[in-house]
């Protein structure tokens, strides 16, 4: 009662069913639907605050990243998650250290695919 076969997918939403047929050319009923969404392509993904190179100073060791990817998304500063808002923008107040810091922003949607932005920012008290 097992079978395998092998599909292409179309990008986007695709329905798959199927018909079971004997040596009689007899069918059975047609089995559940499935939905399968196929996507190969990593989330879009913009840093608006802050710039590569910025520097900052003060008492408040905090930088506010913000940015959008798609809707769906998840979004991590250096392994934080950043909350998303429902139309792909994010905002995360990251605290930083004396000196130079890489912060790696990483949207991943549904699929699974990933993508990756490497800012660097510099903090003197």
């Amino acid at each position: 009662g097992r079978f395998s076969t092998s599909l292409d997918l179309d990008k986007g939403e695709n329905t798959i069913s199927a018909v079971a047929t004997d040596q009689a050319g007899n069918e059975s009923a047609v089995s559940n639907t499935l939905t399968i969404i196929y996507d190969d392509e990593p989330p879009k993904l913009s840093v608006s605050k802050p710039k590569s190179g910025d520097s900052f100073s003060g008492k408040d060791k905090s930088v506010s990243v913000e940015g959008a990817t798609d809707q769906g998304a998840e979004v991590t500063i250096n392994d934080r998650i950043a909350i998303v808002s429902s139309d792909g923008r994010f905002n995360y107040s990251y605290g930083l250290n004396n000196g130079e810091n890489a912060l790696i922003i990483k949207a991943t949607d549904q699929a699974g695919n990933e993508i990756e932005e490497t800012i660097t920012v510099t903090y003197s008290p």
